[in-house]
């Protein structure tokens, strides 16, 4: 301030009136005022003579930012089990733009310098997204270009449970080939789809059942679908992602076992006649039925190597030993089998013996 008259009166030479928006004013001889709230301020000067200036200084419009706050949170949760793909969006307004981002996993937390993220490249950017690499509970931290911080979100990523699948083998029989049924378990609840894809050529479908299979051993893959659904707490949106999840697994058909037996044989006594006998005990093979004492077989004795085996001719034991008595000499061919031929016509198993 110059001119008017000024006189020194032990605390300065002119007097400042600051006007305030609300009504009243504070007179003193610095021109310094402080504590102000926000609003417009109009400041008289006045000499020694009590003169006024004529010229009164421009309204003074003095402002504070609002506080930057956390205004949206869009959680993402994990695709698959382990899939570290997470993804936290916050959105900030308020305060000075120029916004950086702080995430940490527990409320008081240490937040070191080289923790803040830039939201961007612009100070327009509102919104920055963290990849989330951990299933947890993380707390999130906004501050603007003047470093003033703003409100604390905490958020909780989840991820599924891991995609498992279970296989029902149904092995090699005598009255058909193996199959397998296939169930998923686990992934994102509810699936709106699922298909599987079996080692038999390209086979798949969306039922999991596969026929028509040789023994051997076969890899199966499931991959499930995951309709995307989300909720909202506050200012939070939780999204469980469309993906779909793959699990692998590997079956076994198993063959049917072939025979294997012991023949103790004894001999006609004299020539022409039929007094010989004949032993067979079945060491292993597949068994139609388990009985109380044993695996029940049937056993039929032939004198060719190719014959037309009949129904009713056959010798059933439950304890896996045969014996023939009354036979005459002759070389015989051993039939094994795990099942009596029906009527129908339906043959019985015939294994390698």
């Amino acid at each position: 301030v110059k001119g008017g008259k000024p006189e020194f009166d032990g605390t300065g030479f002119y007097t400042f009136k600051l006007a305030k928006p609300a009504g009243g004013t504070v007179t003193n001889t610095t021109g310094e005022f402080t504590g102000l709230t926000d609003g417009t301020y109009t400041i008289t000067i006045s000499d020694a003579s009590s003169c006024s200036s004529s010229t009164v200084l421009p309204v003074q419009v003095i402002t504070r930012p609002t506080a930057v706050t956390i205004t949206g949170v869009a959680v993402t949760h994990f695709s698959c089990v382990n899939s570290r793909d997470g993804r936290i969006a916050v959105t900030a307004t308020g305060g000075t733009p120029g916004y950086q981002l702080a995430v940490n996993a527990s409320a008081n937390g240490v937040i070191n310098e080289g923790d803040w993220l830039n939201f961007g490249t612009s100070t327009t950017t509102t919104t920055k997204t963290y990849i989330a690499t951990e299933a947890g509970v993380y707390y999130l931290y906004v501050r603007d270009a003047n470093h003033c911080v703003g409100n604390t979100v905490s958020v909780t990523v989840l991820q599924p449970a891991a995609l498992t699948m279970t296989g029902v083998v149904t092995d090699v029989t005598c009255a058909g080939a193996g199959q397998v049924q296939l169930t998923p378990a686990g992934g994102w609840a509810p699936a709106v789809a699922q298909s599987y894809l079996f080692s038999n050529g390209t086979a798949t479908n969306t039922t999991g059942l596969f026929t028509s299979l040789n023994a051997g051993t076969y890899t199966a893959s499931v991959s499930v679908t995951a309709g995307s659904t989300s909720t909202s707490t506050s200012i939070v949106t939780y999204t469980y992602p469309v993906v779909s999840c793959t699990a692998n697994y590997s079956y076994q058909v198993k063959d049917l076992v072939a025979y294997k037996y012991m023949a103790v044989t004894a001999p006609v006594k004299c020539k022409g006649g039929s007094d010989g006998s004949l032993t067979v005990t079945v060491l292993a093979g597949t068994s139609a039925t388990v009985t109380t004492t044993g695996a029940e077989y049937y056993v039929q004795l032939t004198t060719t190597a190719n014959p037309s085996l009949q129904a009713g001719t056959w010798t059933r034991t439950t304890n896996q030993k045969f014996t023939f008595t009354n036979l005459p000499h002759a070389i015989y061919s051993v039939w094994i089998s795990n099942g009596m031929p029906t009527a129908a016509g339906q043959g019985p198993c015939l294994l390698p013996t």
